[in-house]
């Protein structure tokens, strides 16, 4: 009989502790994973898919569609990251869990491409809030996290950046700095002349330059031969290849842009 109602009392830790979740990204899934080990929870967390190409252009085959719809425990970022996602979603029986950033943080990115709001983990205050949601719809705990503590700002005033994503332009701009975005939040958008015009005036204007150049992008050959000797070149990893520590990935981040920006 003890053998038993110990049974009875253990099955809702075990039930926790063989949870699987499948996430739609990567770094959702850090996220994930992050929100676990701050509360003492046992999960198992596997990326759902992966794509080739920009998210925010991409079509899912009918194989994949299948599969996404037919997934338990799917954990979903903003739309923002995956707005392909939409429409399959309104098939899928409602088993997954959407994290979306409150409107009143969203209107924050109003000056900037919406597709800016995807990148959450290059935002502190977004990731706090993210992981409220996850607290609360994974775990059920209700997080007392004041999330404007979060608000993260760099001492970065007055210096000038290229960047080749836009991804990062909220997070240097709040911190004092002047930013030039070659590519918007669109990976295959081809640089403007407006945008040519602006790193030419920036040249003529600043005598050191900082450009961040993102790993996973390339920046075209006629942008690169601008870079003059005595800029900076910053190279980002802004999107990792596998699941990360989410704090030790930013301030990886943010500490190399605080020591090689000049």
């Amino acid at each position: 009989m003890k053998l038993i109602i110990s049974l009875i009392l253990l099955l809702p830790i075990l039930s926790r502790a063989n949870t699987e979740y499948s996430c739609s990204h990567i770094m959702v899934c850090a996220l994930v994973k992050k929100a676990a080990i701050e509360n003492n929870k046992q999960v198992k967390i596997t990326s759902a898919f992966q794509i080739n190409g920009d998210p925010h252009q991409f079509s899912a085959s009918p194989k994949l569609v299948k599969k996404i719809i037919k997934l338990e425990n799917l954990i979903v970022g903003p739309m923002e990251l995956h707005p392909w996602l939409k429409n399959i979603l309104k098939n899928s029986k409602e088993n997954y869990t959407l994290l979306e950033l409150p409107q009143s943080q969203k209107s924050k990115y109003s000056k900037y491409s919406k597709e800016t709001l995807a990148h959450f983990w290059l935002n502190k205050k977004d990731q706090c809030e993210l992981q409220k949601q996850i607290e609360l719809k994974l775990f059920n705990i209700n997080s007392e996290k004041n999330c404007s503590h979060e608000l993260d700002t760099l001492n970065l005033k007055s210096i000038v950046f290229v960047i080749t994503h836009d991804s990062l332009r909220p997070l240097l701009e709040r911190s004092g700095a002047k930013t030039i975005s070659l590519s918007g939040s669109d990976h295959h958008h081809e640089i403007s002349t407006h945008e040519i015009k602006q790193v030419h005036m920036a040249l003529k204007k600043y005598k050191n330059i900082n450009w961040i150049i993102e790993k996973h992008m390339k920046l075209p050959s006629n942008i690169k031969s601008l870079i003059r000797s005595n800029d900076s070149v910053i190279h980002l990893e802004t999107l990792p290849e596998k699941i990360v520590n989410l704090d030790s990935f930013y301030q990886k981040l943010v500490d190399t842009i605080l020591k090689e920006a000049k």
